[in-house]
């Protein structure tokens, strides 16, 4: 519904597969670093996408998430051109982030505070 591109939606999955790893990575493992260590905020370029795709399938099979990730991994795999890839890196990067914020919720405090200023 967001009316993304195919390189966009690409990097949205991807996101979608660093939201997982990472979840599974700080929320019930506790590590200190995780995934999302290995972006560049500054942007990222076809070759760092591929190392980040590569890097976060390796980390979902080793923490034994390899089938919920299957889907977003699946899409990812089938709209991923590397050869055709003509995006800018700091757009690629905003997708990626997009993918990866989709459906995060509010937790109940920050519920309350955003509650108190509509009022």
């Amino acid at each position: 519904t967001m009316d993304f591109s195919g390189e966009q939606k690409a990097l949205f999955y991807l996101g979608r597969v660093l939201n997982r790893v990472v979840y599974e990575q700080t929320g019930k493992k506790g590590h200190k670093k995780n995934a999302l260590d290995k972006l560049n905020f500054n942007g990222m370029d076809k070759s760092s996408i591929l190392r980040l795709s590569e890097d976060l399938f390796k980390s979902a099979r080793n923490h034994g998430i390899d089938d919920n990730i299957k889907w977003d991994w699946g899409r990812f795999g089938e709209l991923f051109d590397f050869n055709r890839w003509k995006m800018n890196p700091q757009e690629a990067l905003f997708h990626i982030l997009t993918g990866y914020t989709f459906g995060i919720k509010a937790g109940e405090k920050q519920s309350e505070t955003e509650t108190s200023f509509d009022n």
